[in-house]
Order: C-alpha cells, then sequence, then structure tokens
C-alpha cells in the first residue's frame, strides 16, 4: 500500500439528502450546505442520510463545498469524488506505481478520436493507445463494481475503444475502485445489464480491463491499495 497524496482541507459533514445528480446537502458545524457531487453514479449505497462525508470548502460556483469521500468505519472512507479520482490516478502513473502501464505514459486529456471523447491518449516508445477512467464505488461486500445505473455514455466509451483496438491502437478501461472493502473487480449486470455484457465482450475482442484500488482515510490520506485488482468478467 502506497500512500499518494494528502488532501487539505476536509472536514467531517453529515448528509441529509441528495438534491440531483450534482447536489448533496450536508450539515457542518449546524450550518446546512450543499456539496458539488461531480459522481454521477446512484451511490444509493453510500449516499444516504445520516452517513458522514469529507466534504472541502469551494470558493467558487453555486455550492458551498465538494463532496470527496464518504466515510465507511472510523477509520477508511470511499473516495468518491470522480476529479479526485482522476488526478490520483494520474499521480500514481507518473511515478510509475501501476505494471500495466510500465513503459506507458499519458500523452493528452480529454482526447476527441473518432467522434467520441475519451479520458487519455497513452504512448509508448512505438505504439499509441487510449484509457477511459471509471468511477466504481460501489461495493457489495467484496467486488467493486460498476455501472451502478444505466450508462449511455458508458456504452459509448467501451464502443469507441473497441474500434479503437480493431485499428490497431493499445484501448484500456480502468476502474477505481474506490471503496476500501472492494477485492476484486466486476461489470455490474443489475446497474446496467446491457453495458455490462459490453464490457465483457470488449474485453474478449482485446480492450484492456484493469481496476485500481484507491481509497481514503479520515485524515485526508489517499492510499493505492492494489494497482491491479482482480477482475471477474
Amino acid at each position: 500500500m502506497k500512500r499518494l497524496a494528502k488532501l487539505i482541507g476536509l472536514k467531517r459533514c453529515a448528509i441529509i439528502r441528495r438534491e440531483n445528480r450534482f447536489v448533496v446537502t450536508v450539515e457542518n458545524d449546524c450550518k446546512i450546505k450543499h456539496a458539488l457531487l461531480r459522481n454521477t453514479g446512484r451511490l444509493h449505497d453510500l449516499i444516504q442520510n445520516g452517513y458522514t462525508a469529507l466534504c472541502r470548502n469551494r470558493d467558487v460556483g453555486k455550492t458551498d463545498c465538494e463532496l470527496i469521500g464518504v466515510l465507511i468505519d472510523d477509520e477508511r472512507a470511499a473516495l468518491i469524488d470522480t476529479y479526485t479520482q482522476a488526478r490520483m490516478f494520474e499521480l500514481a502513473t507518473r511515478k510509475k506505481l501501476i505494471p500495466w502501464l510500465a513503459g506507458w505514459s499519458i500523452d493528452g486529456k480529454e482526447v476527441t478520436v473518432n467522434g467520441s471523447r475519451l479520458d487519455y491518449k497513452i504512448a509508448s516508445d512505438n505504439r499509441e493507445g487510449y484509457l477511459e477512467l471509471k468511477s466504481a464505488a460501489y461495493c457489495d461486500g467484496y467486488y467493486a463494481m460498476y455501472p451502478d445505473c444505466p450508462s449511455e455514455r458508458g456504452l459509448r466509451h467501451v464502443n469507441a475503444l473497441e474500434r479503437l483496438k480493431l485499428d490497431g491502437y493499445r484501448s484500456v478501461i480502468a476502474f477505481v475502485a474506490a471503496h476500501p472493502n472492494a477485492k476484486a473487480f466486476k461489470p455490474n449486470a443489475e446497474g446496467d445489464k446491457v453495458l455490462a455484457t459490453k464490457i465483457g465482450s470488449a474485453y474478449r475482442s482485446g480492450v484492456e480491463v484493469h481496476a485500481v484500488k484507491i481509497f481514503l482515510d479520515v485524515n485526508g490520506n489517499v492510499f493505492l491499495v492494489n494497482p491491479d485488482l482482480p477482475i471477474d468478467l
């Protein structure tokens, strides 16, 4: 287990309710606040009334703070903020902590190729590739799972990676297993059967599927626990 970074300014907040896809009402220091939620999954197992979240104040935008994680016990939290997940994945890549990216580097972000927008372009000495990063914050007690709700966008991304693989590019879909209890990853057919099936068929056609376990503690430390979590497809 490697500590990647320490997040500054996190405060405990009590979750009251989710207002919409992007806003959660929380209570902090006896004040009601609106927290930005960047993760658009349903997160029914984490965003519940009375649960404790880790939030950080914002100076811009319409919300008072941003919701970074949700405590699952006295010491550990699921890192649900997708922006932070991505920055930690990039940091782990720069530090050469991801074995399946050995010899590769991130060569571009938010790249458009063949009409699809993907998170990263990756490159080695003599090859190019594309990588899409997804949040797998839902955990059934053993598996980190994605998706937890239907996702047309996710399906488009997997289809795009499959086409790129046929064109000769390295194609990777990577999942951030963000829950401390996750021991492996598998697609969630109950969330979206079509997408879960498509992930499996894309894998069989040569698209790489990887999972990286990263979580947060109550002091703001972000840990890379396993850079190559087992996959069940």
